[in-house]
């Protein structure tokens, strides 16, 4: 079952831009693959997705097999993975704010916080 495209975007390419996303981990392109194809750079291929995934528009991302990339999911497991990975890389940043938020609960430079 292929997963419908939530769109809430205004733009002709939008739409292209999505379909050009493969379905399937296996077939996930990189941002940088994805740039070549749009004549785009890879900055604006990263904010395009993080835009169309606010919108509603479900593209996973992965780090494995050929250096990872984005794709449109397949299957349950495929959504379960992304969300999984994605959730460690929340923790982990999380887990790297806490010296920041601890200096501040000393009072930091100032000693009142």
């Amino acid at each position: 079952m292929s997963v419908e495209l939530v769109t809430k975007t205004e733009s002709a390419f939008d739409r292209i831009f999505i379909e050009l996303i493969p379905q399937g981990k296996e077939n996930a392109l990189s941002a940088r693959e994805i740039a070549v194809y749009t004549s785009s750079d890879v900055r604006g291929v990263q904010a395009r997705i993080e835009r169309l995934r606010l919108a509603g528009v479900l593209i996973c991302s992965c780090l494995d097999g050929k250096g990872g990339g984005y794709f449109r999911p397949a299957n349950n497991s495929e959504v379960n993975d992304y969300l999984r990975h994605e959730r460690k890389r929340i923790a982990a940043r999380e887990a790297s704010l806490k010296p920041a938020i601890d200096f501040l609960k000393r009072g930091g430079f100032n000693g009142t916080g």
